[in-house]
């Protein structure tokens, strides 16, 4: 049996969540203002993005999860969100789509193959789906062109300059879509949690 825990703090909650790397899942609200907006306006949701200290679901709507797309690249960060997906109770009810993009650097194949081969016993995915282009643009058609209630994917964690100048998948996903977001990055083991 799984529970949970409320936790009152007097405080920056993104600095109380941000410590909370024993927790499963983190579940919070959504409102996006725009990247700078929101790390200005000091939102929690854009604050824990760039790296989330355990997986964190972005609930941007209350609908039942009909469909989903779990983005994978073979990376640890994306391997960590699969496994937290599939972790949930009502996973199995959902249509899942694999989907993967070759954007010169992910092995598509192997990435999709990876996955297929890890889904629970008894699971067929809806589709398995090879992308071409520019994640953010390509994954963000996906989505709205199939429908996606919730979209699973890791993130790197890009910080400081690189994120301004690089942009990130999640936040462009963020910023363009109504899909809950449930997203999960594993640190480097040889950096401490700040």
């Amino acid at each position: 049996m799984s529970s949970s825990t409320h936790i009152e703090v007097t405080g920056d909650p993104r600095v109380v969540l941000n410590s909370r790397a024993d927790a499963s899942l983190m579940v919070l609200g959504c409102r996006h203002r725009g990247h700078l907006a929101g790390l200005w306006a000091a939102s929690t949701a854009e604050w824990l993005l760039v790296r989330p200290p355990a997986p964190m679901l972005l609930a941007r709507h209350g609908y039942p999860t009909q469909s989903v797309a779990i983005f994978v690249d073979g990376s640890p960060h994306s391997q960590r969100a699969f496994q937290a997906y599939w972790s949930l109770p009502w996973a199995r009810n959902a249509a899942v789509h694999l989907v993967s993009v070759d954007d010169g650097f992910t092995d598509v194949v192997r990435s999709l193959q990876h996955a297929s081969v890890a889904l629970p016993q008894g699971v067929v995915p809806a589709t398995v789906t090879h992308l071409s282009g520019t994640p953010k643009r390509v994954l963000a058609q996906y989505v709205h062109a199939n429908h996606i209630d919730l979209v699973v994917m890791g993130t790197e964690g890009l910080g400081g300059l690189r994120r301004m100048r690089v942009g990130s998948t999640v936040s462009a996903l963020v910023k363009d879509g109504s899909a809950n977001l449930l997203i999960a990055h594993l640190p480097d083991p040889d950096t401490k949690a700040t």
